[in-house]
């Protein structure tokens, strides 16, 4: 798996006694983790350089019912996850450490494990003892966490997301992420709290609180609407995140330009048979500025460009809807009107903080005019930037009431923001006003 370096190795009996350490502790199933640390320098056999990971950390897991190792390789812009048999794992250890890493960290139940190389290539072995043992646990594949929807289900390996076993595949586990972050958001609005289930990633904290805002009842029919769904991946998860909740009078729509796409997600819908009796999942070609909606209880909009996601809202807004979902891009309209104060003109004269700031104005007025409407709205990044540039989210539902001093508020609110920078149209509020 790992290229042979040029550096010589060190002294073999410290290395063959770490080696013969951790095949022990595999044995036995005491084995913690491996943390391979500073690299030593070196390059690939051959002329051709290879990048080098900085650090390396490997624990046991089950993997298909069997022992492997999971083998993370940190590099400066990114990380590389791989799984091996126990037997190639301990042969790739035997020719990395103190070749390719000066140092070796091993963590058992009862030891900790130090192998060490120093500049002159002497190795040594050091072993300490812990505590007492914990009582043993049971490993699982990458300790899964936990997530809303389920790989197993067939119509995610028609996706593309899951292999015939139910397992993620590799190139998709991005996206799964996301998928599985939208549907804890849109579902959590939709049950009336922001906490349908833990969230799924510590890093990213805690979900926005919408008002205590009361959940939808699983009796009462739903209809849920998603504007550019794409190859459906959102609209599946909701749907059957919402059919395991037990809710029995849904109606899920997908809106989506390209015929194919369409066409291919009905076709999943029928292939697996997911229409359940008092629910409906199914997927139309449309265009959001065109489509007519008799009703829409949910509106979800996902990385409309620039203005479309102002006609989405609207869209929503007019068929009556109580939760209103949409991740903005391409933020044009009023990057273009903004008039820079002339105290702020030094900070953005650089184009990047300009777009910053015309994202954070549009989205703004977008937050305040919902609200002039009677809704509780937030801003907030629903996902972290490492796995999306688009990781902003605007979620809004309906109070029980409208408060017209409230209201008032909120215009004038609108209006400021607007002369401050010197901005004459934005299309969410021209909708609005057009409409009044």
């Amino acid at each position: 798996m790992f290229s042979s370096l040029v550096d010589s190795p060190p002294t073999r009996s410290a290395l063959e006694r770490l080696v013969a350490l951790v095949q022990g502790a595999q044995a036995d199933g005491s084995l913690r983790r491996l943390v391979l640390a500073s690299p030593r320098a070196g390059a690939a056999a051959g002329d051709a350089p290879v990048e080098r990971a900085i650090r390396i950390d490997v624990k046991p897991l089950l993997h298909k019912g069997a022992p492997h190792w999971q083998w993370v390789h940190h590099f400066p812009t990114r990380d590389v996850t791989q799984i091996t048999r126990v037997d190639v794992g301990l042969s790739d250890l035997q020719n990395l450490a103190g070749v390719a890493f000066a140092n070796v960290q091993v963590d058992t139940d009862s030891q900790d494990v130090q192998f060490a190389v120093s500049r002159k290539g002497k190795a040594t072995l050091r072993v300490g003892r812990r505590g007492a043992a914990p009582a043993p646990t049971a490993l699982a594949h990458n300790r899964q966490k936990h997530r809303l929807v389920d790989l197993a289900q067939g119509h995610w390996h028609d996706l593309g997301v899951a292999d015939a076993d139910g397992h993620l595949v590799p190139a998709m586990a991005r996206k799964w992420r996301q998928i599985n972050k939208f549907v804890e958001l849109v579902v959590g609005a939709i049950a009336g709290a922001a906490n349908d289930a833990s969230p799924n990633d510590e890093e990213e904290g805690a979900l926005p609180e919408l008002g205590g805002r009361p959940g939808w009842p699983k009796d009462k029919p739903l209809h849920i609407t998603d504007f550019g769904c794409g190859r459906g991946y959102l609209t599946f998860g909701i749907y059957e995140r919402l059919v395991a909740l037990g809710y029995t009078h849904l109606s899920v729509q997908g809106v989506e330009l390209r015929g194919d796409l369409v066409d291919q997600c009905n076709g999943i819908v029928h292939a697996r048979a997911l229409n359940a009796q008092g629910n409906a999942l199914r997927f139309v070609r449309g265009d959001l500025r065109e489509l007519a909606m008799d009703r829409c209880d949910v509106m979800i909009a996902l990385h409309a460009c620039d203005t479309a996601t102002d006609h989405a809202l609207h869209l929503g807004l007019k068929a009556g809807a109580d939760v209103l979902v949409c991740s903005p891009c391409c933020h044009k309209q009023l990057r273009g009107q903004m008039q820079t104060p002339a105290m702020l003109k030094p900070m953005f004269k650089h184009g990047v903080h300009l777009a910053q700031e015309s994202e954070m104005v549009t989205d703004s007025l977008r937050a305040l005019l919902l609200e002039t409407q009677g809704f509780d709205a937030k801003v907030f990044e629903f996902v972290a930037l490492e796995h999306t540039s688009k990781n902003k989210m605007i979620l809004a539902t309906r109070h029980r009431t409208a408060d017209a001093p409230a209201s008032r508020q909120k215009w004038d609110a609108v209006r400021e923001l607007k002369a401050f920078w010197g901005v004459k149209d934005q299309a969410l509020e021209g909708l609005l006003l057009g409409a009044a």
